[in-house]
């Protein structure tokens, strides 16, 4: 059976819904998705903190699915993908969706944030990047079994033991193992694409995960290397980052996860948090 969406409310009936902000003024968005199904009608989330019934505080609340919720500025929130059932109960089923009585329910949400890059001399500015990054309450799926690791960061691990072997990694002064990828017929690695894995001794994720990340050979017409992170910054909260080594220095990558670590502890709602139900966390909580 198709399911259809009703205007500003989400559709019930189904079961992957992707979700996209097309229009804001200053007190409201509105986020606009379609269901999976290609025929099926758009579904549509209208959102006004004003009409909240409590203090909203110009933010839109909503509860990953891994039961760790967050409030962030109404216009910083981005996408909104797959439903979550059961839904935890709300404190307020009555308040419009979004508020912090009833606040959205997702399993991944891209959200818009930016922090600064230190000058690389003294005397500079320093540069602010403004990033979308994808927040994710992760299930067991995310997981490489039998291991912590998520699955990129076990592929970036799998293979720099490749490249460990065949001698084709080396330790940087700003605290990185990087090993290259072996190609046929590239016989300079450093025009290779490269996996990067943070040194047991520089910056410690709380997780006990070394951070990792990989990135693409220089493309040919720019030089820049396309780069992916996946990691967990905070207990029960994934994210995933998709940039070029030009916007974002490799060696910035500590205070990028510097700078996340604090957004996200100040935008963390407690008292919205629930305990998820079996099976959708691969590790206990604490973890």
């Amino acid at each position: 059976m198709m399911c259809k969406a009703v205007p500003a409310t989400r559709s019930r009936c189904a079961r992957r819904t992707s979700w996209r902000r097309v229009a804001r003024t200053a007190a409201a968005f509105v986020i606009v998705g379609s269901l999976a199904s290609p025929d099926a009608q758009a579904d549509t989330l209208q959102y006004d903190p004003d009409l909240c019934p409590t203090e909203a505080d110009g933010k839109v609340y909503l509860r990953l699915a891994t039961g760790i919720a967050f409030g962030f500025p109404s216009g910083s929130l981005q996408y909104l993908y797959d439903t979550f059932e059961p839904r935890p109960e709300a404190p307020d089923p009555s308040a419009p969706e979004g508020c912090p009585g009833n606040p959205i329910v997702t399993k991944t949400a891209t959200v818009a944030f930016s922090f600064e890059i230190p000058p690389k001399v003294e005397s500079a500015e320093p540069r602010r990047i403004a990033e979308f990054v994808k927040l994710r309450g992760a299930d067991a799926l995310a997981f490489r079994p039998g291991t912590d690791h998520l699955f990129l960061q076990n592929s970036v691990f799998h293979l720099s033991e490749v490249s460990r072997k065949l001698g084709r990694c080396e330790e940087t002064p700003k605290g990185w193992e990087v090993c290259y990828q072996p190609k046929p017929g590239r016989p300079h690695h450093t025009d290779n694409g490269a996996y990067y894995i943070a040194l047991p001794d520089r910056h410690p994720l709380r997780s006990g995960i070394p951070l990792a990340a990989r990135c693409s050979p220089p493309l040919p017409w720019n030089g820049k290397r396309l780069c992916d992170l996946d990691y967990r910054p905070l207990p029960r909260v994934y994210l995933s980052l998709a940039f070029t080594d030009k916007e974002i220095p490799i060696e910035y990558l500590f205070a990028f996860d510097a700078a996340v670590v604090d957004w996200l502890e100040s935008s963390h709602v407690p008292e919205l948090d629930f305990i998820p139900p079996p099976g959708v966390l691969y590790m206990e909580a604490g973890q």
